[in-house]
């Protein structure tokens, strides 16, 4: 019989899944590159100076597991949301379900929790992702 995959390899699958992600936004037009890279490092300047949260205390989770973790989920719900923002909702759906679950087997956290947090990630990335209306006035 296998063994379960520990938490460390678990870890180090998210980071991989990490750097493919980043790594296919990267091929997106630049000014989406920019859009992602400058939340994605608004957001983990302010949760480096964070010295726990609900999930580190719920998970027991080190800063550098909660950074890999949120990260991979930052970046999923930007692939999640670059395709909701098009209306492509199979391809969206692609993109939460295999995340979710797997921050959730790495961490312990409940699949609902990490489904909410995604869900808060993807809102605010569908805003950063819609065209903004021009209004001309004469």
């Amino acid at each position: 019989m296998d063994q379960p995959a520990t938490k460390d390899q678990k870890l180090a699958f998210i980071s991989q899944g990490l750097a493919d992600i980043e790594e296919a936004i990267s091929n997106h037009p630049p000014e989406t590159v920019a859009v992602y890279q400058q939340e994605r490092d608004a957001f983990s300047g302010g949760l480096a100076q964070a010295k726990e949260s609900e999930w580190s205390r719920a998970a027991g989770l080190s800063l550098s597991d909660l950074t890999l973790t949120t990260r991979y989920l930052l970046a999923s719900a930007f692939i999640s949301a670059w395709h909701a923002v098009r209306g492509d909702k199979a391809r969206r759906n692609q993109a939460t379900s295999p995340a979710c679950l797997l921050v959730s087997a790495a961490t312990g956290l409940t699949p609902e929790d990490v489904l909410n947090r995604f869900m808060q990630y993807e809102q605010v990335w569908c805003t950063a992702l819609k065209p903004k209306k021009r209004w001309w006035f004469w």
